[in-house]
């Protein structure tokens, strides 16, 4: 899988919603997808491969949302200290079963309204 949906690798999820994702991230481009999206601000989500439920969120600075989600380190702080149905749901089952699709880029002012 690749980050562009218009590469020759990539997929194209269909889902009840008719959203279609500007980049997907598979686990193994988890460097990647905190690279190319370092400094920008935008809506995410998260889709369970198995179910095909999904999370979706929004942050001002995704590339360092994204850290967070690829830290078991930070995953573990977050949990002690909140509840998080994602966090928990990546420590159970592990991010090989998750895919990241960026849905929107947007002004660092709308993130939560785009969400």
């Amino acid at each position: 899988m690749n980050n562009n949906i218009n590469s020759k690798n990539s997929r194209v999820f269909i889902n009840k919603h008719n959203i279609v994702p500007l980049f997907i991230y598979s686990y193994s481009e988890k460097d990647l997808a905190i690279k190319e999206n370092k400094g920008k601000s935008g809506v995410y989500r998260w889709v369970y491969i198995s179910t095909g439920e999904s999370y979706i969120g929004s942050a001002v600075d995704l590339s360092k949302r994204f850290s967070v989600y690829y830290s078991q380190k930070s995953i573990q702080a977050v949990l002690s200290r909140s509840k998080s149905n994602i966090l928990s749901a990546m420590q159970k089952y592990g991010y090989s079963d998750f895919y990241l699709e960026i849905l929107e880029y947007c002004d660092s002012s709308q993130t939560i309204d785009r969400e």
